[in-house]
């Protein structure tokens, strides 16, 4: 699980994404929260074995 919670690619079961994932804490199974910085996306739980970490984001641009 990430230590510390950040912005990472994942395959989420349903799709590669970059997402916000935080640790559920004392959660049994363990279970992250999944959070888009786009506030049009809700906020979802997984169990931790369903989310592949494919890698943190350190840098990001965007088109002005």
């Amino acid at each position: 699980m990430p230590v510390p919670p950040g912005i990472f690619v994942i395959w989420d079961g349903m799709g590669i994404v970059a997402k916000r994932i935080e640790h559920v804490p004392h959660s049994e199974p363990p279970k992250i929260i999944i959070k888009s910085i786009n506030p049009e996306y809700q906020t979802y739980e997984r169990d931790a074995e369903e989310v592949n970490i494919v890698g943190r984001v350190i840098w990001a641009a965007k088109r002005l």
